[in-house]
């Protein structure tokens, strides 16, 4: 009687045509489908998946499946759009990927508007702001055409998000060159103080050194010699702002009208002290006209006094 005999092969081989010979299967030939989007690679009764950066094997489809990186929210202060193998961050407008192409840096700078009266923005205090920077300090509206700022629900007053989600203190005094009116601007955590020379106080909107002493004021001023002097000792821009031409004990020539010394010393024009708040810049003109239409003077007395003296 012939004697017969069968090969069993283990898992990843097979029979050959002889029957005799156990030889290994090429999964990778035989299913082109394994490892779809990355390598398969032929073993001895296996094989094996080799998959790209952005994508990861499953073991049950035997496919390198794409990993969805926006799950982790990877991109600050912008959205996540995911691909095959990688994801893009995208920044709205105003702002810029930075090198790590994951953070949204805002670069727009735009209007930073003071005061909103009646819907409209009024009081430009800089040309050139970060809408963070506006709307978490001085600024109560941004841009052009302006928009209301709204509060942020992370940083307090002071602080904003420049770049990331830190906030960060805002240096008012390096963000609004001229915050302080003839003061210096010292920067605080969270804030900042205008420190006054000597002789001058800063006033009820902390942004404005004002000179309250009260000295003669002059009439004409000829060959650094003061003369015709007023009655009374005044502010000096109660004399400057209206009729009179120097002030003080050492006969100060007041600052040329149009020059920004001027601007400073009576920013509401002739005819106005300075108060020391924002106005909404707006002169008093009647018509088309560049001439002023005073209304009625804020100094009585120093006019009474003027026409007294021209009077005799």
């Amino acid at each position: 009687m012939l004697r017969t005999y069968k090969c069993n092969c283990n898992m990843g081989f097979e029979v050959d045509t002889t029957g005799k010979n156990c030889v290994d299967i090429d999964e990778c030939a035989v299913n082109r489908l394994l490892c779809d989007n990355g390598l398969c690679r032929n073993t001895p009764g296996s094989f094996t998946c080799h998959c790209p950066t952005g994508f990861l094997f499953h073991a049950e489809t035997d496919v390198c499946e794409d990993i969805d990186e926006c799950e982790s929210k990877p991109c600050v202060n912008g959205d996540c759009k995911n691909s095959p193998g990688s994801y893009a961050c995208l920044c709205s407008a105003g702002s810029t990927l930075d090198a790590s192409g994951t953070q949204c840096i805002e670069t727009s700078k735009g209007t930073c508007w003071l005061k909103v009266i009646n819907g409209r923005c009024e009081i430009n205090i800089n040309g050139a702001t970060l809408k963070s920077h506006c709307c978490s300090t001085l600024g109560e509206a941004w841009g052009s055409p302006c928009a209301k700022c709204e509060p942020d629900q992370f940083c307090t007053k002071g602080y904003a998000r420049v770049r990331g989600t830190i906030c960060e203190d805002v240096n008012e005094c390096e963000v609004f060159p001229g915050v302080c009116i003839n003061g210096k601007c010292v920067n605080t955590v969270g804030s900042f103080i205008c420190q006054c020379p000597s002789g001058m106080t800063v006033d009820a909107t902390g942004r404005t050194c004002i000179d309250l002493r009260t000295e003669q004021c002059y009439l004409s001023h000829e060959d650094e010699r003061c003369g015709a002097p007023i009655p009374g000792r005044h502010r000096v821009d109660a004399c400057c702002c209206s009729v009179g031409v120097a002030w003080g004990s050492e006969c100060d020539e007041c600052p040329e009208k149009g020059s920004q010394e001027y601007s400073q010393l009576c920013p509401r024009g002739p005819g106005f002290a300075n108060r020391g708040d924002f106005i909404n810049g707006r002169p008093f003109l009647k018509g088309r006209s560049d001439t002023f239409h005073f209304k009625p003077s804020p100094f009585p007395y120093l006019l009474y006094s003027f026409r007294s003296f021209l009077n005799g």
